[in-house]
């Protein structure tokens, strides 16, 4: 025999007493009793006319007893009834000869249980309200009949056939043949006491029954009480297990948690739709109140369950607006509680992606190992531009991971193997958006990729120019200023050179190779030059260029381009690599330190000066840019 379950706790927390020692009451007398016997038949004989009929008889009973048990002038105590209340028991238990069955005693339950009214009831009168719950005259009625045939809360008149048990031909099988039916109630005492929020009343039926595992024979055992717990409402059109019907009544959140706490295996049922039900009308609470049991959260955190609750949240989320929070709070907990990569499976993540719920997203187990280098390909097939950078963010090493022989940016180009995108789709600004930063962290978070490897990696997408290369310029036959004063006053064909936003490199000519134009020192300049900050001009307002990765300037020896300028167009293009060829480059050109932060590599040029030297070697030199590797180039 399994052991029972602890006995349901009331909603204070204590234990709720549930069966009444009749042991302790004193052996009323014989003539008391005699005389009760004598009174309650007489009640019986004026309704001589209806002797045979189950509603006339029990609605007699009823409220004689009732009116017996309000005015009881000895209430008795929670664990032993009143002399009255005894009588009463014996009376019914001993009354055969006056038709009262297992029928009548349902029909005396069944109006217990829909006339109880709580104390804590809002719409009681000071007339209806007792001192407790426990001392209600229907309550003590249900105590009453529930000491006489334990099982009948979990009965019916109608008859129950999907599995053995209590009640498994219906109560009406053991009525007396001469009875009239009458009106027949479509429920159990159990079912009518979960409609009507009854915790109380539940509670004292869960240990009446629980007591039975106990002292019913046939070897009965907690499963058998589990499978009946389980079973629908017997009105032929219900579905709902007491369970269900709990869920669905807005005040049931305490009986739910009073069955749970009973045994969570009743939400266990092929039958029971309690928890589709709760994602469907987004019911938060009651996923939180399944939830609490681990064998509940093995059994419903399933990736089938986590789309469906997905689905429900898209469908009830406006057009323009935010999704109900209460669906919100359900998909959050079903991530949140996923124990394993097997619940968020592609076709999860796929799902969040295109509905856009970063918060559902950040809601997960990170202890979970997830293939994390599927996430960002799955966000450009989406065209989710916000989970985009999150993943890039949180896992930059994914854009140059293939799926299928495939990068990420090939999905931003096409829907499908051969399928490209309308041209609606690539023109669309989450389109954009999304190439702009993978080519962007393509290039610039990979320094050591070469041009043959972005090449590879473009292979399938249209990208612009991803570099601005004129060292192979023959600037000793030609003036490179001509050239370039040519390039970026030409308009005939505008889109005719076409760059990305971020270059890999951009890197100039030997400004000091034509000797007829090379300065020497000692002249008297007076010309400045600025063939460079002309072309990088040009790039940054024509072309759209933002970022140059790596610069690259033989500038002259004698009368180089302005060294403050220099720094400022190294803080605009956020270069990362600077080989700009001007003798002793003061450190402190770089206008600011995220400038400096963000520079790594460092080529100095030096004409042999120790100032130059001390300079960058002293504090207010290389020690400022934390991220740097110099190359010290002494020049003559």
């Amino acid at each position: 025999m399994p052991s029972q379950p602890a006995m349901p706790e009331t909603a204070s927390g204590n234990i709720l007493e549930t069966s009444m020692d009749y042991s302790a009451i004193p052996k009323s007398k014989d003539l008391k009793m005699e005389s009760f016997k004598k009174e309650m038949n007489e009640k019986l004989e004026k309704s001589k006319g209806h002797r045979h009929n189950l509603n006339i008889l029990a609605d007699t009973l009823y409220a004689e007893i009732h009116s017996r048990i309000l005015h009881d002038p000895d209430q008795g105590q929670r664990e032993i009834p009143s002399e009255t209340e005894n009588q009463i028991r014996n009376y019914l238990k001993n009354a055969n000869d006056k038709n009262i069955d297992d029928c009548i005693l349902w029909l005396i339950l069944i109006s217990a249980v829909e006339k109880f009214v709580p104390a804590s009831s809002e719409n009681t009168t000071p007339t209806q309200k007792d001192s407790s719950d426990m001392d209600n005259p229907n309550f003590r009625i249900i105590r009453i009949i529930l000491d006489i045939v334990p099982h009948l809360s979990f009965e019916s008149l109608q008859p129950v056939n999907e599995i053995r048990g209590w009640g498994e031909e219906s109560v009406m099988k053991r009525c007396k043949a001469n009875h009239s039916y009458g009106r027949n109630k479509k429920t159990t005492p159990f079912h009518a006491a979960v409609e009507d929020e009854r915790t109380q009343i539940v509670a004292h039926m869960l240990n009446r029954g629980d007591s039975l595992l106990s002292t019913t024979g046939g070897g009965w055992d907690l499963q058998d009480f589990i499978k009946i717990l389980q079973r629908p409402k017997p009105d032929r059109l219900s579905s709902l297990s007491a369970l269900g019907l709990a869920a669905i009544n807005n005040n049931g959140m305490e009986t739910v948690e009073m069955l749970l706490r009973y045994n969570p295996k009743i939400a266990i049922s092929p039958t029971d739709k309690t928890f589709e039900t709760s994602l469907k009308e987004g019911k938060d609470g009651i996923v939180d109140a399944f939830f609490e049991y681990e064998e509940l959260r093995k059994e419903f955190i399933t990736a089938k369950n986590i789309l469906l609750a997905l689905e429900y949240l898209s469908k009830n989320t406006p057009k323009q607006g935010d999704p109900p929070e209460s669906y919100m709070k359900v998909v959050c907990t079903l991530i949140s509680h996923a124990p394993t990569k097997e619940e968020l499976n592609d076709e999860v993540v796929k799902e969040i992606i295109q509905l856009n719920l970063r918060r559902v997203w950040e809601s997960r187990n990170k202890n979970i190992e997830l293939e994390i280098s599927e996430f960002l390909h799955i966000a450009v097939q989406c065209q989710n531009a916000e989970f985009v950078k999150m993943f890039m963010d949180e896992y930059p090493e994914s854009v140059l991971q293939q799926i299928d022989n495939r990068y990420a940016l090939w999905h931003n180009n096409f829907s499908a193997p051969e399928q490209r995108r309308s041209m609606e789709d690539l023109q669309s600004e989450a389109n954009r958006n999304i190439r702009e930063m993978l080519v962007t962290e393509i290039i610039k978070g990979n320094p050591d990729l070469g041009m043959q490897q972005l090449l590879e990696i473009f292979r399938d997408s249209e990208v612009e120019e991803l570099c601005f290369d004129l060292s192979r310029f023959n600037s000793k036959k030609y003036l490179v200023s001509d050239f370039v004063r040519s390039l970026i006053s030409h308009q005939d064909n505008p889109d005719l050179l076409s760059y990305e936003h971020t270059l890999k490199y951009a890197e100039f000519p030997n400004l000091d190779a034509k000797d007829d134009e090379k300065e020497i020192f000692g002249d008297d300049v007076h010309y400045e030059h600025a063939e460079v900050f002309l072309i990088l001009d040009w790039l940054r307002n024509d072309k759209k260029a933002r970022e140059i990765i790596e610069l690259t300037v033989p500038d002259r020896l004698v009368n180089p381009h302005n060294e403050v300028k220099i720094g400022n167009y190294v803080k605009f293009f956020q270069v990362q690599v600077l080989n700009w060829r001007f003798l002793d480059l003061s450190i402190t050109v770089l206008p600011d330190q995220e400038t400096k932060e963000r520079i790594k590599e460092l080529h100095l040029y030096a004409s042999g000066k120790r100032a130059a030297i001390s300079h960058w070697t002293s504090e207010n030199g290389i020690l400022t840019l934390p991220n740097v590797s110099a190359e010290l180039i002494i020049q003559f």
